[in-house]
């Protein structure tokens, strides 16, 4: 599958105190590229909150990169990667642990599947959970 995309986001995010699921609905334009997959696409919650994300799928794993948030993330599965991530405080340094990292996209329906922490000076941040379902968009491809 190639072309533009409908996109439902399914983020779970469990952190110390609590868990957060939000499910988030959008568009965007998916291209193969050699061996390489391109994901780039715009969504919406619910509740209104946005995020949009520039997504590159390879041999190694994946660069995501947060347009919304301004930080891009290295997944690449049994290597921890480090990245920066901006907060109120400024920007902190967190270490990328990939436990699972798979797509299905030669066919629709389409999917990608991330499993990741985010550790940040020996605390866990976050685990994330991230289902990305991609459908193609009626009279495109």
């Amino acid at each position: 599958m190639e072309g533009h995309v409908n996109v439902t986001v399914v983020s779970r995010s469990r952190y110390v105190g609590g868990e957060d699921v939000l499910v988030f609905a959008g568009a965007g334009l998916l291209r193969r590229e050699e061996e390489n997959w391109h994901l780039r696409y715009s969504a919406k919650s619910d509740s209104g909150e946005s995020m949009g994300s520039d997504i590159l799928l390879h041999d190694e794993g994946a660069t995501v990169r947060n347009i919304t948030g301004g930080y891009t993330l290295q997944l690449t599965p049994k290597t921890v990667t480090q990245s920066r991530i901006p907060t109120q405080l400024g920007n902190i340094g967190v270490e990328v642990t990939t436990h699972r990292l798979d797509w299905k996209l030669d066919a629709a329906p389409g999917q990608i599947d991330m499993d990741y922490t985010l550790m940040a000076l020996g605390q866990t941040l976050s685990e994330v959970q991230l289902t990305i379902h991609l459908t193609e968009q009626r009279g495109e491809k």
